[in-house]
């Protein structure tokens, strides 16, 4: 290859030599661009300046051969080229190959998504948001188009390569609070009826994760969607009651490692009002427990004991509303992302088994009848969520995240309002979570700190170092209560971190140092890999 290519240069060697010899003036970039090859297309930037820089170096010969052509009488017209406007008078759709589609129902859809009409004029603009409404589908692995010429119109032509119907995907992750893991992931498309798809995905680690999907069209425009899902999670449990919960001058539970597990059931009709938005209403079942992870010692200490703590499910109806059109997941640059849900609870059973006898001192906390406490009928809560990204330059990238979480019930002046874990926000963490309840805060740990009702604003500068490195410093604020506003009786926080992340081929790599006006220490957080 290398004697190819240099066959090809002495031909253009030559032709440069005779070139310069014809040239009035010649502004000669190839000491200038010293090792710059053909092939640095990353450094535009850099090739534009040093073109720059040599071609004013030679100005005042430019304005001369200007003034000398003027004076001769030579003169140059320049005129616009007008775009040729032509209307598209037909649509083909077609496989890779060249095959004709020939379901009926499939064509539909496409025109559909496509949002196009026969016999009008289209900029490449709107054309290819057109394409890109029927990526989007996730149907497909490439869609393309092409135009031919038809008398006075075009006819455009569309080319897609269908998705496999079912397809394995595997993930390695690591963080610092929780384990390492493997995340397999399944996906099947039209395993009922088409327009549907069914997900597995299991997190295989010592905090194990599993969860069930399957969505199904229910109407031509591919706007009205069913949405089942079912999900289990193990953690660790962060929660900072247990560890900073005195009496009687003892601290904390005689046991302090505990697991949260949950498991939720939900059933969901959405609509899609646009490509990156929409609404959805329905019903979610959860059950949660906590129990103690008990070591060799631990058991050895205790004859009678029960490592559960407390059982507790309900259901809750909600509304709910996203829109997201960030240009990408992790690091993201520029785009919002805006959700917004309010839910009513219902139907609480709850068990506590023998923590009064076993661990006392958890026992006040989580007694829903403890005298501190009261138990709100009808209740209800409301929560946003509004993640902004702006560049400010090619390299800097402005990032504000606005939160607000409170919740709606009958109220009494002497008590607390008793909320159960799956109905708090759970404050916390460093990294971008698309879970409404567990907004992340400086200087804690993911859902570290169960609070009634939040209110939250953070900022961050996202510096791109180098093409994959970026560094962001950030400062959150928020005030946050056990009653049912944020602003009741609440608490000022103050935290500030800086993250240092890389796009890596095997997922996002974030390393997290950040502490809080809570809590007066560090903390640091490694994670690699996607998450579940």
């Amino acid at each position: 290859m290398k004697m190819i290519y240099q066959t090809h240069a002495i031909r253009s060697v030559e032709d440069f030599k005779h070139q310069k010899e014809l040239s009035n003036i010649l502004v000669d970039f190839v000491d200038p661009l010293g090792e710059i090859t053909t092939k640095d297309f990353a450094r535009f930037r850099k090739i534009i300046k040093i073109g720059e820089v040599e071609a004013r170096k030679h100005l005042p010969e430019f304005v001369a051969l200007a003034e000398a052509q003027r004076k001769a009488g030579i003169k140059y017209e320049h005129e616009m080229i007008e775009e040729v406007k032509l209307p598209t008078t037909k649509f083909t759709f077609n496989e890779e190959d060249g095959t004709p589609i020939n379901d009926a129902a499939e064509i539909e859809v496409l025109k559909k998504q496509m949002g196009l009409t026969e016999g009008k004029y289209y900029d490449a603009k709107t054309v290819n948001e057109a394409i890109d409404r029927v990526f989007g589908m996730r149907q497909y692995v490439k869609v393309y188009y092409t135009y031919t010429n038809a008398n006075d119109g075009l006819v455009m032509n569309v080319f897609v390569k269908r998705a496999k119907k079912g397809a394995f995907k595997l993930a390695l992750h690591y963080d610092t609070e929780q384990s390492v893991g493997i995340i397999v992931n399944y996906t099947y498309r039209n395993i009922l009826l088409n327009r549907s798809r069914f997900l597995a995905t299991v997190d295989i680690s010592e905090r194990f994760k599993a969860k069930v999907a399957y969505q199904q069209f229910l109407d031509s425009g591919e706007r009205l969607w069913l949405d089942l899902e079912a999900k289990m999670i193990h953690l660790k449990s962060n929660d900072l009651n247990f560890r900073l919960y005195d009496v009687g001058g003892e601290s904390g539970d005689r046991f302090p490692n505990h697991i949260y597990r949950n498991i939720t059931g939900k059933i969901a009709l959405n609509y899609n009002i646009s490509p990156n938005a929409f609404f959805s209403l329905g019903t979610e079942f959860s059950t949660e427990r906590m129990y103690s992870l008990l070591d060799k010692v631990d058991q050895a200490k205790v004859d009678n004991y029960s490592k559960k703590l407390y059982n507790h499910s309900n259901f809750n109806t909600f509304l709910k509303f996203e829109q997201n059109n960030l240009n990408k997941r992790y690091f993201f640059t520029k785009g919002n992302h805006l959700q917004m849900s309010a839910r009513f609870y219902y139907g609480d059973q709850y068990q506590l088994y023998d923590l009064s006898t076993v661990q006392p001192l958890l026992y006040p906390i989580l007694n829903p009848k403890d005298p501190y406490y009261y138990q709100p009928k009808n209740l209800v809560s409301f929560t946003l969520n509004e993640n902004f990204a702006h560049p400010i330059t090619r390299r800097l990238t402005a990032k504000v995240n606005l939160f607000l979480g409170t919740s709606f019930g009958a109220q009494r002046e002497d008590q607390v309002p008793y909320l159960f874990l799956n109905q708090k926000y759970n404050l916390g963490g460093s990294e971008y979570n698309y879970d409404l309840l567990s907004p992340e805060f400086n200087g804690l740990r993911q859902k570290e700190l169960p609070m009634t009702s939040v209110a939250k604003a953070s900022a961050s500068l996202q510096y791109r170092i180098m093409k994959r490195l970026y560094v962001t410093p950030s400062f959150s604020y928020g005030k946050v209560s056990e009653e049912f506003s944020p602003f009741n009786n609440s608490f000022d926080m103050f935290g500030y971190g800086v993250n240092l992340g890389y796009e890596s081929l095997i997922g996002p790599i974030s390393l997290n140092v950040s502490r809080n006006s809570q809590l007066d220490f560090s903390r640091i957080y490694l994670s690699i890999g996607f998450k579940f």
